[in-house]
């Protein structure tokens, strides 16, 4: 091989070398120095339209998915949850923000359910169960996160 055949590759191997450390440095700092969010929304708090940026500010403590806090409620996708004399169902988020409860009244009829869908930005200010008045949390494509409102 001619001498500067050799360079090149030197040069080459150098230049791979430096990049692949450089870069290695900037992840190692990153990981180090940058904390990472506790949920993947922290990300996206800042984002025009995010979908939880309209729902208003939600409580620190939300109720695992199917359980309840006290008035406050966690609706999974095609699970029926009971909420006092009600068996409500939710059925997922619909184009354009909408989405729909199914709901029974078990005093009449709990094998009937009526379907009630809402518009993500008109149940902020609050939709009815039955007699009794809710506060949509969030609305996501898997979970609704309801709070009843003291009537």
């Amino acid at each position: 091989m001619k001498t500067t055949e050799t360079q090149q590759w030197f040069y080459l191997l150098m230049f791979t070398i430096v990049g692949v450390a450089f870069f290695g440095l900037l992840y190692f700092l990153a990981v180090v120095f940058i904390p990472p969010a506790e949920d993947v929304r922290d990300y996206y708090a800042g984002v025009v339209h995010f979908l939880e940026e309209d729902m208003g500010q939600a409580p620190a403590v939300l109720p695992p998915p199917g359980e309840t806090y006290a008035d406050f409620f966690a609706l999974k996708i095609n699970e029926t949850v009971r909420i006092d004399d009600y068996q409500v169902v939710y059925r997922g988020l619909e184009t354009k923000g909408r989405f729909t409860l199914e709901v029974a009244n078990t005093k009449l009829d709990s094998q009937t359910f009526y379907a009630y869908t809402f518009d993500r930005h008109d149940a902020v200010q609050g939709i009815r169960i039955g007699d009794q008045p809710f506060r949509v949390l969030s609305a996501r494509p898997a979970i609704l996160h309801l709070h009843r409102i003291a009537s």
